[in-house]
């Protein structure tokens, strides 16, 4: 296995409310499937797309109470390149 490889676990419903819990805490995907335990956000994407058992609205719903978490922390920064046009960018 390369250094990059990682075990891929099996969907569980406890693997999907710790992930979305921790979504929904403000932390990023990629964050959070960097521990041992946890699938890779690879994984996590795929079991979004083929919503197993609805895990596609939990993850949607506890993504976007993560956004305003963070949002409400000020934990977050823009950079110029990701600025709308016309706007200068919070930093």
């Amino acid at each position: 296995m390369s250094a990059h490889a990682k075990y891929a676990p099996k969907y569980t419903r406890e693997l999907d409310e710790t992930i979305c819990q921790r979504l929904a805490n403000g932390e990023a995907l990629k964050a959070i499937c960097r521990e041992d335990a946890m699938p890779a956000s690879r994984t996590v994407r795929t079991w979004v797309a083929k919503d197993l058992n609805g895990f596609a609205a939990r993850y949607a719903q506890a993504r976007e109470l993560g956004l305003r978490e963070v949002l409400a922390r000020g934990n977050w920064k823009l950079s110029a390149a990701q600025a709308p046009a016309g706007e200068d960018a919070h930093v």
